[in-house]
């Protein structure tokens, strides 16, 4: 394995354990008694995504990082990264935001695997991961491959904010997120019950976001070389 992709590897982790830890901390600290739950939502929602663009400008200044495993995806269907790279990236991810939930857990007082089993999940919980995938995927395959930076890392936080306040659910539209947040009960958690149909909702929005760049774009370009090969 070559010195620039463990590096990677290492910023795919810390990155992810850092953005988990973050949005423990900021589920615990969360003021319940905010004047109605659309306004804690929105406080909720705009802090994470200060936090995740924050992290996203910080690994990125160090070496290519996703932090999320649809950008993953999305750029090894596009070639940019080859399969055994991708899934180095991904695995890297998952394991990084599972690592920072614990430790933010620890942190704040939760025991260090706390499900986060909420009972009914409504329609639109699964209608916001859905929508926020879409943009998601559009907005990275059509700002991350320029290497628009700076500028990704703020019009996407700015989408998740926009698409959670219209569905009325704070969405992540990153399966490392989900998966990893379901092991704290805060009100940043996702649902153990619900995480397959929220899974499958990211997936499904990510599939239909990079439909909407290839048709519009992708479709007339010729797919770049591929980077990070072993």
């Amino acid at each position: 394995m070559k010195p620039q992709t463990n590096k990677i590897l290492l910023c795919e982790f810390l990155g992810s354990a850092t953005v988990l830890v973050g949005i423990v901390g900021i589920g615990v600290n969360s003021n319940p008694y905010l004047p109605n739950p659309t306004i804690q939502l929105i406080t909720v929602v705009v802090a994470v995504a200060i936090l995740i663009s924050a992290a996203w400008l910080l690994f990125n200044r160090v070496c290519p990082v996703q932090l999320n495993p649809l950008l993953t995806l999305s750029l090894m269907a596009r070639r940019r990264i080859d399969v055994a790279n991708g899934t180095e990236q991904i695995a890297a991810q998952v394991v990084g935001a599972l690592t920072g939930v614990v430790i933010g857990n620890f942190i704040f007082g939760l025991a260090p695997f706390s499900p986060a089993d909420q009972g009914f999940v409504e329609l639109n919980r699964y209608i916001g991961e859905f929508v926020v995938s879409i943009g998601v995927m559009v907005l990275s395959l059509l700002l991350f491959e320029k290497t628009y930076l700076p500028i990704t890392g703020a019009i996407i936080p700015f989408w998740v904010i926009l698409a959670s306040a219209l569905s009325g659910s704070a969405s992540f539209a990153n399966p490392a997120i989900s998966v990893a947040n379901s092991l704290s009960h805060t009100v940043t958690s996702e649902p153990t019950s619900a995480l397959l149909g929220l899974l499958a909702s990211q997936l499904l929005g990510g599939i239909a976001g990079y439909g909407i760049a290839w048709f519009f774009k992708l479709r007339h370009e010729t797919p770049p070389a591929t980077f990070n090969r072993r």
